[in-house]
């Protein structure tokens, strides 16, 4: 007869019973099975701050050249079309409000720069001075009562043309100007306040908005206040002079830019402005206060949270974010309060965003935007904007053609098993050779690769698989879009990325050892141990609660933990017929240690 093979649990060796003996069991350590990460719409939006980056259905983390405002769709962002200065004159300055004025029966609008010349369209839409401020810089612009007036601090000109003679006031010191109601009003810094029927009617006499310590930044009618943007904070006065201080809890925060001409705003009857971070809504019809800035957001990818100028049409609240570096970011949020990348430009070259402004001179709505090359040269351009609420419906619309045009979507995570993504299907329309979709990823925080070797180019659905599957716990994941066409956009109506996950594993041990009658004497050269023996040697480990060095009958090495131990009946097997005794004993064996990772918050770049 063979001998009778044994194990060692720990210091204590046990005999396998001779049928049963060993069985392994590989469990699956996390989940396991399909996955699918979908993304039909990213309607709703940015994600906020409190989700982070991660997957929220209906939002995205932040794009670059695309369009993704309009629900079920994702385009490409507008074109931008420069606008020059006309041949022999004077070079723009910091541009900090456009206005646009109708006098004559045409519609035009000026330009207000920190500079002593107004700007204006000509008819080669080129920049034209049309007005000088007596050797001043501009600090502000409002139309009121059939005349554009433009103030310079020591006065202020106005003209019911527009083209023809300014009327200069030079002896009436204008900072700021606002209009409320039927009156206009003007500010003298740094905290006094007139009022006025005309801008060439009588002033009132002075009322004084808090102390002279902040000096008064802009002027905004709302409804039935005067809301007075100071570097301090928000102020307003109504038509009978009281002044009430509408933001105390922001004075601590107080900046030379707060609430400046340029970020100042209303929009669908709220009232908007600039903090020294992000932005603040003030309710016209309550006064309630609420942060809607851009610090709200949670994108890495958006510059900075700062926001240089504010504009709005009746469909959405643009704003212009600060950068003292290459990408300029237009941001547009709906009457819903969701914001959306409008347009982007990160190509080469310093842009520090100026102003930003809607404007119907062109003879469509268009909206304008100004930026500084931080050295010697302001550039302006425009956009036209769609006359319907989605772009594709109007065919007068213009598409960038520029080069990464491209949509971050929600961070997928996959902590307790990696994830091997093997195909992605595209659900698309108007594609093409060179109308295209191209999916991107980056796993575990490494560079921006792209998914598989080729693009989607057919409509409406494509399958796209890498000829090797790349495999992960942490996933960024993106949608590059390319057009050679101003005309056509690819449209994406949904994207698909399926895999399965990959768990680690973890071998489940079931041995079956014996105890044989009460007796220790050999037998045919095997030593036969008591029940009570073993008995008292399973106790022994079964209260360990800590890995033990195992070893099984063909002497393979492992640690493990005892899982349970269990009398059972079954054959012990022995030759004298003596009664004996039978155990399970299910150990756990310790699972492959996992390779060190390392996340860093946004540490995908673009390859």
């Amino acid at each position: 007869m063979p001998l009778q093979t044994s194990i060692a649990i720990g210091a204590y060796r046990f005999d396998l019973h001779p049928k049963e003996g060993h069985t392994v069991q590989d469990v699956d350590l996390g989940p396991s099975g399909e996955v699918d990460f979908t993304v039909d719409d990213c309607g709703q939006g940015l994600n906020a701050a409190d989700e982070g980056v991660n997957y929220v259905k209906g939002k995205y983390t932040s794009g670059t050249g695309v369009d993704a405002a309009f629900p079920k769709q994702l385009i490409l962002q507008p074109q931008a079309t420069t606008i020059s200065v006309a041949s022999g004159q004077p070079a723009l300055g910091a541009a900090f409000k456009q206005v646009d004025f109708t006098g004559g029966g045409t519609t035009n609008t000026y330009l207000i720069q920190a500079g002593t010349t107004v700007h204006a369209l000509n008819g080669s839409q080129q920049w034209t001075a049309v007005a000088s401020l007596n050797g001043n810089n501009a600090t502000d612009a409002v139309t009121h009562g059939g005349n554009i007036i433009v103030a310079f601090s020591f006065g202020h000109k106005y003209t019911a043309t527009g083209s023809g003679a300014w009327t200069s006031v030079p002896s009436t010191v204008t900072d700021r100007v606002g209009v409320l109601g039927q009156n206009i009003w003007r500010a003298d810094r740094p905290n006094e306040l007139y009022s006025a029927s005309a801008i060439d009617g009588t002033w009132s006499s002075a009322y004084t908005v808090s102390d002279s310590q902040f000096a008064i930044n802009s002027l905004t009618g709302l409804e039935q206040v005067l809301m007075i943007g100071k570097e301090d904070g928000i102020y307003t006065i109504d038509q009978e002079g009281v002044v009430t201080p509408f933001t105390p809890e922001l004075r601590p925060q107080y900046d030379t830019n707060f609430a400046s001409v340029s970020a100042a705003v209303t929009f669908n009857g709220d009232y908007y402005f600039r903090t020294l971070h992000g932005l603040i809504m003030i309710s016209g019809q309550d006064g309630q206060k609420r942060r809607v800035g851009l610090d709200n957001l949670a994108s890495p990818d958006i510059p900075t949270p700062n926001v240089t100028a504010l504009c709005s049409d009746d469909r959405y609240l643009y704003a212009l974010c600060d950068n003292a570096g290459a990408d300029l970011t237009i941001m547009r949020m709906n009457i819903r309060g969701q914001w959306h990348v409008f347009y982007s430009d990160r190509s080469a070259g310093t842009k520090q965003g100026q102003h930003i402004a809607i404007s119907s001179a062109l003879g469509y709505p268009a909206l304008f935007f100004s930026y500084y090359d931080g050295s010697s040269t302001y550039t302006t351009k425009y956009i036209r904007t769609s006359e319907f609420p989605n772009p594709l419906q109007d065919t007068s619309y213009r598409y960038d053609t520029s080069a990464t045009l491209r949509l971050r979507l929600g961070r997928f995570a996959a902590p307790e098993a990696p994830v091997v993504f093997d195909r992605c299907i595209i659900q698309s329309r108007q594609l093409g050779a060179s109308i295209t979709v191209i999916p991107y990823y980056s796993v575990d925080g490494g560079a921006i690769t792209q998914f598989g070797s080729s693009a989607a180019t057919t409509s409406p659905l494509t399958t796209i698989h890498p000829g090797t599957p790349p495999s992960g716990h942490l996933w960024d994941l993106y949608v590059e879009m390319l057009t050679n066409d101003n005309t056509t956009t690819p449209v994406l109506t949904g994207i698909s990325f399926k895999g399965r996950h990959r768990p680690s594993r973890r071998r489940m041990h079931t041995f079956v050892i014996q105890g044989e009658a009460e007796m220790t004497t050999r037998s045919g050269g095997h030593l036969r141990r008591s029940v009570d023996n073993v008995i008292a040697d399973l106790n022994s480990v079964r209260d360990t609660n800590t890995y033990l060095s195992c070893a099984d009958e063909n002497n393979r090495q492992f640690s493990a933990l005892v899982e349970s131990i269990q009398r059972v009946h079954a054959d012990t097997g022995t030759r004298t017929g003596e009664s004996g005794a039978v155990f399970r004993v299910v150990l756990a064996e310790s699972a492959a240690a996992l390779a060190a990772a390392t996340w860093t918050y946004g540490s995908a770049v673009y390859g």
